[in-house]
């Protein structure tokens, strides 16, 4: 079992190159999957529409290749955002481990403390425990990649909303895309809910990340 909150020997590159991998093999295996979820979010019929009812409607719409419309805009989303949240994870991990060292002892408990003494403490003691230098790690790995890769994952769900034949020109290719919301919307469009987004992922990359690390280092105290 590996914990990711542990300092690595590889170097910093693997970190992208492994998230990259991992993002693009589980966005091509579940891309149908995925533009079902947004036909049924989107769907005002989503009450009645089942999921093979969506699958049906997009083959019949594009064919087999209809399933994996925003396919190319996915991928570049996924390997990109692996890549860029497994890489802020690993720097900021190996950041927190560094701040640790780097913060002097507190002071002997016979001596009164003041404010400052008592944030750097904590401050020692969050760095050291790996469950919580997983969870900042996660937060900002997860908060980076988002705001990176935005504008892919609006292309993306742009693509699924909708068949290539019914779709406007912002749906119909990458170009098209980048053209017409440029053009709309100047490069802010491109960011639209963003904010929610990124106060979103924070506790939810987080969570997920300390969880994972708890769990693993259990195990290995198991094993041990």
């Amino acid at each position: 079992m590996t914990n990711l909150a542990k300092e690595s020997s590889a170097p910093a590159w693997h970190d992208a190159v492994a998230g990259a991998t991992a993002g693009a093999g589980s966005r091509i295996f579940t891309a149908p999957l995925d533009l079902v979820k947004i036909r049924l979010q989107l769907s005002s019929s989503s009450a009645t529409e089942t999921p093979a009812s969506a699958l049906r409607q997009a083959v019949r719409e594009g064919g087999i290749w209809g399933l994996f419309r925003g396919n190319t805009a996915a991928t570049c989303l996924w390997v990109a955002y692996a890549a860029v949240q497994f890489t802020a994870y690993g720097k900021c991990a190996a950041l927190l481990r560094d701040f640790h060292s780097a913060i002097p002892p507190p002071p002997p408990l016979d001596r009164p403390s003041n404010f400052y003494d008592r944030c750097r403490s904590l401050a020692r003691t969050a760095s050291s425990d790996p469950t919580c230098v997983a969870f900042v790690s996660g937060g900002a790995g997860g908060l980076a990649a988002t705001a990176v890769t935005y504008p892919l994952d609006l292309c993306r769900t742009t693509f699924a909303a909708t068949a290539k034949s019914r779709a406007g020109p912002a749906g119909r290719s990458l170009a098209g895309f980048v053209r017409h919301t440029a053009a709309n919307g100047g490069s802010r469009a491109f960011f639209v809910g963003l904010y929610p987004a990124m106060v979103q992922i924070v506790p939810f990359m987080g969570i997920n990340f300390a969880v994972y690390d708890y769990f693993v280092r259990g195990a290995e105290r198991r094993e041990g």
